[in-house]
């Protein structure tokens, strides 16, 4: 099957039913701002990107969101988890995503999923949206996408509407494409003034923090390689030499010795007799730069929500913060990203391309505890039948085992000798250690004391309303406690009945259970 990398202008567009009749927002936008300024929101598109190629923090804070999305696992799953869904249904839309239909005869072939993913999030980040053109075969059928390097602006009318052409990609590296609705998946996050080409968080930082910072960093440069110039000092000149001469010597001077390239650099210029008497050079641990810089990645910190030990910052980190760093991180940064990428292609893509409304697509959720702690928690999962051991087994990407699909009944605290409708169970029952009639009457009789406890604190409100689970109690002396408590609300009833239970069992189980 051969891939056309081609705008399809001969399609339709998909025509969604169901459509909204509120369009306050696209009317606001439409009408009350009409002076919709494209051409400023591209240059600032374009400073950012520039920004990003030569500030480090920039970089840092964008590519701490969109990096990880490489390694993050994602798939096309029911929406809900009473819905069955066919394979066949399932894999025409990952095999989408996948883009497994390549002949690598074109230099897109070779950009992975998860690359494509990458920018996606990294534009999102950087410009408040993204954009992928859909690709189709010769008969029209969606085989897969490629990304859209550029600034993408809607086009749309006094009402919102969407004209023809639908869309208007500016390039990074110069020119328009256009696009129409069906070809294209448009990512869009606006926040500050809701415009329909999304809001940059970075342009509070565009016209003072970041040039700032740029210029404090080229100054800590500048400021080795000057600390030994030769001509860091005191210029003398001949007194005798006219004005017109000095004020070109100063402008000649002050080319060299000013802007933050030439910091580090001092120089004084005196009338006298030509004389060259060199300073002492500045120190860096006094250079006032060191401030800003500190304050300069606060302040990205703060406005894109990245922790600063993502920008390389780990002076205070320990074992115990790191975590609810990577947590805030997570929940303040990254998952916002994931979310609107999830929602934006489980909509365009799933429900409109494809028209399956019983699908979505997902991101795996992060896993914010150590193996250790992992291992405890599936372990109570396991034996409170909250998940079977082939559950656990898959969250390690491990294949199931034999007899690993029954749920531990919690009531007896293993997994039961028979599953409804599948006869008996592959698991055998395990062996318990002989014992001896009076250590069985112990641990009855201490079960039963904690039991009483149990029940007589709830019904003095000092416990929640549950269950006690038995382990040494036989079934019949259990089920008749718990048909003699059923509806008594007087702690001291309960406690007689328990006392009464007790004396049986210590006579050598000789009360009558019927």
């Amino acid at each position: 099957m051969k891939v056309v990398y081609r705008k399809s202008a001969d399609r339709k567009p998909v025509v969604v039913s169901g459509r909204s009749t509120s369009q306050s927002l696209a009317m606001r936008l439409a009408k009350e701002d009409r002076e919709w300024n494209a051409e400023q929101a591209l240059d600032r598109a374009r400073d950012r990107v520039r920004v990003a190629g030569v500030h480090s923090w920039t970089a840092a804070t964008v590519l701490s969101i969109a990096r990880p999305i490489v390694a993050i696992q994602w798939d096309v799953v029911p929406i809900r988890t009473d819905i069955d869904v066919d394979i066949d249904d399932v894999e025409p839309i990952r095999s989408f995503f996948e883009d497994r239909y390549k002949d690598y005869v074109h230099v897109r072939d070779y950009i992975t999923t998860g690359s494509k993913l990458m920018y996606t999030a990294a534009n999102l980040k950087l410009h408040g949206q993204a954009a992928w053109e859909i690709l189709y075969d010769d008969d029209g059928v969606p085989t897969g996408f490629d990304v859209i390097p550029g600034y993408i602006v809607p086009n749309v009318d006094d009402d919102g509407y969407l004209e023809s052409p639908a869309f208007t990609a500016h390039l990074w590296t110069g020119g328009q494409v256009e696009y129409e609705v069906g070809d294209i998946v448009y990512f869009v996050m606006p926040w500050r003034e809701g415009a329909p080409w999304g809001d940059s968080e970075y342009d509070a930082l565009l016209d003072v923090v970041i040039p700032a910072d740029i210029h404090a960093g080229i100054s800590y440069r500048e400021i080795f390689e000057n600390i030994n110039a030769p001509y860091n000092g005191v210029w003398e000149v001949d007194p005798n030499v006219s004005d017109e001469d000095f004020e070109f010597f100063l402008n000649l001077l002050d080319e060299r010795y000013t802007g933050s390239r030439n910091y580090g650099r001092n120089i004084v210029a005196i009338r006298g007799t030509v004389n060259w008497k060199p300073t002492a050079s500045l120190s860096d641990e006094d250079a006032p730069y060191l401030g800003g810089r500190e304050f300069s990645r606060d302040e990205v910190a703060s406005v894109t929500g990245v922790n600063t030990n993502k920008l390389g910052i780990t002076a205070n980190a320990t074992k115990a913060n790191m975590r609810e760093s990577r947590r805030d991180f997570f929940e303040a940064a990254q998952g916002p990203i994931l979310r609107v990428m999830e929602e934006v292609i489980t909509d365009q893509v799933i429900w409109r391309l494809f028209g399956e409304d019983r699908l979505c697509f997902k991101f795996r959720q992060p896993d914010f505890l150590n193996a250790l702690e992992r291992a405890t928690v599936n372990m109570r999962e396991i034996q409170t039948g909250v998940i079977s051991p082939n559950e656990a087994r898959a969250q390690k990407g491990m294949p199931p085992r034999d007899g690993g699909d029954v749920y531990v009944d919690p009531t007896q605290g293993r997994a039961p000798s028979r599953v409804a409708g599948d006869g008996e169970s592959d698991i055998p029952e395990p062996e318990r250690p002989p014992r001896d009639e009076e250590d069985t009457s112990k641990d009855v009789l201490r079960e039963l004391r904690q039991w009483m406890r149990f029940e007589k604190r709830i019904r003095q409100g000092k416990r929640a309303k549950r269950k006690f689970f038995v382990r040494h109690v036989p079934r019949p002396i259990a089920e008749l406690i718990e048909d003699r408590i059923d509806g008594v609300e007087d702690p001291e009833i309960v406690e007689e009945v328990f006392r009464q239970i007790m004396d049986a069992v210590e006579k050598g189980y000789e009360y009558e259970c019927d």
